[in-house]
């Protein structure tokens, strides 16, 4: 299938799979094969980064949907923008 949209992959913690299924499961993001993981993707960084309709196509999504844990994160977990890593290595205990 061609599209212009990008493509990327991840190898998830067992905990951020889990958490990814129950968001799909309450987004209604499952179809007949299982849980639709790519669109349960688009929506919660679509709600992380507060965009409201990311692709309505394949991601039913408002603003309003924003799950009561999202302000909940681990503050373990490094980040992909390098000062805030390099900062997350320098941290005692980290």
């Amino acid at each position: 299938m061609a599209t212009d949209k990008k493509h990327i992959a991840v190898y998830l913690a067992p905990e951020v799979e889990q958490a990814l299924i129950a968001f799909c499961q309450e987004k209604g993001l499952i179809s007949k094969k299982g849980t639709m993981y790519s669109a349960g993707v688009n929506a919660a960084l679509a709600q992380f980064f507060d965009i409201a309709d990311a692709d309505a196509s394949n991601t039913p999504l408002t603003t309003s949907n924003t799950p009561s844990n999202i302000g909940n994160i681990p503050s373990n977990i490094p980040s992909n923008i390098p000062s805030e890593a390099l900062a997350m290595e320098a941290m005692p205990g980290k």
